[in-house]
């Protein structure tokens, strides 16, 4: 709950361009190793951060780094909260991840 709650501050702090690095504390966390990712718990937070940082027109970052080096079989944040998100917009960025921005009707993300 601490970290999303400091994550749903991080525009009101830094006027950042999008959000990166959102789920990073799942980063070592493949098949749940440390909690389970699908319970309310989790999302809850997760999600109300989520929604803030959206309604300020942000993109999210969909993280694959994780990925190339072997710590998950999937990117972060998790295919629950990305649900969540529509989008309408996608660039990569320099340092590979795919970044997208959540604003169209449409409900796949990428």
């Amino acid at each position: 709950q601490d970290y999303f709650k400091l994550e749903a501050t991080v525009y009101d702090k830094l006027h950042c361009d999008w959000v990166g690095h959102f789920g990073l504390l799942t980063k070592f966390n493949e098949a749940y190793r440390y909690f389970d990712e699908t319970k309310d718990d989790y999302l809850e937070p997760a999600l109300n951060a989520m929604k803030k940082l959206h309604s300020q027109g942000l993109p999210f970052e969909i993280n694959t780094g994780a990925m190339s080096r072997g710590y998950r079989t999937a990117p972060y944040p998790n295919p629950i909260l990305l649900r969540e998100l529509h989008h309408d917009q996608f660039r990569q960025s320099q340092r590979g991840h795919h970044c997208l921005r959540f604003r169209s009707g449409r409900k796949n993300c990428v």
